[in-house]
C-alpha cells in the first residue's frame, strides 16, 4: 500500500513540474510572439519553442522569402505565407512556391489584379478563378472589352456593371449576357447618376425593377418630387410619397 501510495504521490509531483515548466516555457514563447509581432521581427520568432506558434509567427511577420521556408513543412501556414509575400512583394514567381493549386492559383488572381495584367489571368486554369481575375482587371483599367472574356455569367454583367458605374456610362448596359445583370447594371446606374429615365430600361422581369429604382433615387438625391412621376404600381407610389424630409434635412421613411 506504502509503494502505490509513493508511487502517486511521485507521479503527481512530475506532473505538477511538468505543467509548471509547460506554463513557464508557454509563457516565454507568447512573450517572444508577441514581441516578434509588435516589432515586426521575424528573428525572435526562432526562440519560440512551440512550432504551431513558432510556424504562425514566421507568417505574420514574413519579410523575405527565408522566413517561409522556415514555417513546418506541410503546414497550410506556409502556403498562406508564400501567398502573402507574393502579394506584399509584388512578385509573381513566390505564388510557385505555394503547394496547394487553388491558393496558388488565388494567389495569381490577386497578383494579376494588382498589376492590371491579364497574362497572369491566363495562368489560372479554374474558370471562376480566372473569371475574376480578368473581370478585376478590367474594372480597375476600366476598359469594358475585357470584360468579355468572362465566361461565368454573373461575372460577366458584374464586370460589365462596375465599369458602366464607375464611368457612369449606361450604354455599357446592354451588354452583359442576361436580363438580371443588365437590370442591375441600369439600376446602379441610375441611382448613381439620378437619371430617372434609366429606370425605364428595367425590364421589370428580375428583382430589380422600375419602382424601386425611382424610390432609390429619392431617397439618395432627397427630392422627393420624382415621388410624383409615373409609378407602375400605386402601393410603391405611396412608399415613395410617404418619404419625409426632416429637420436636418435627411430623408425619414
Amino acid at each position: 500500500m506504502k509503494f502505490w501510495l509513493k508511487v502517486i504521490l511521485v507521479f503527481g509531483l512530475l506532473l505538477i513540474i511538468g505543467l509548471v515548466v509547460w506554463i513557464y516555457f508557454l509563457d516565454d514563447d507568447k512573450s517572444y510572439y508577441s514581441k516578434a509581432i509588435a516589432e515586426g521581427s521575424s528573428k525572435k520568432c526562432e526562440k519560440i519553442k512551440d512550432a504551431k506558434m513558432r510556424d504562425r509567427c514566421y507568417w505574420e511577420t514574413v519579410s523575405r522569402l527565408s522566413d517561409c521556408e522556415k514555417i513546418s513543412e506541410g503546414s497550410s501556414i506556409r502556403d498562406f505565407c508564400y501567398d502573402d509575400l507574393a502579394y506584399n512583394a509584388n512578385m509573381l514567381s513566390f505564388c510557385e512556391y505555394i503547394d496547394d493549386l487553388n491558393r496558388r492559383e488565388l494567389c495569381y488572381q490577386k497578383i494579376g489584379i494588382r498589376r492590371k495584367d491579364v497574362s497572369v489571368c491566363k495562368k489560372i486554369s479554374h474558370e471562376g478563378v480566372r473569371d475574376i481575375c480578368y473581370s478585376g482587371v478590367a474594372v480597375e483599367t476600366r476598359n469594358p472589352d475585357l470584360c468579355k472574356n468572362v465566361i461565368t455569367v454573373q461575372e460577366n454583367g458584374e464586370c460589365f456593371s462596375r465599369i458602366a458605374y464607375y464611368k457612369k456610362d449606361a450604354s455599357l448596359c446592354e451588354r452583359p449576357i442576361r436580363q438580371r445583370e443588365r437590370d442591375m447594371c441600369y439600376n446602379l446606374v441610375a441611382k448613381e447618376t439620378g437619371d430617372t429615365f434609366l429606370c425605364d430600361k428595367i425590364s421589370g422581369e428580375t428583382e430589380f425593377s422600375h419602382d424601386s429604382c425611382l424610390i432609390s433615387i429619392a431617397y439618395d438625391t432627397k427630392n422627393l418630387s420624382i415621388c410624383e412621376e409615373s409609378f407602375y404600381s400605386d402601393l410603391e407610389k405611396e412608399r415613395c410619397r410617404n418619404l419625409k424630409l426632416g429637420d436636418d434635412n435627411e430623408v425619414v421613411v
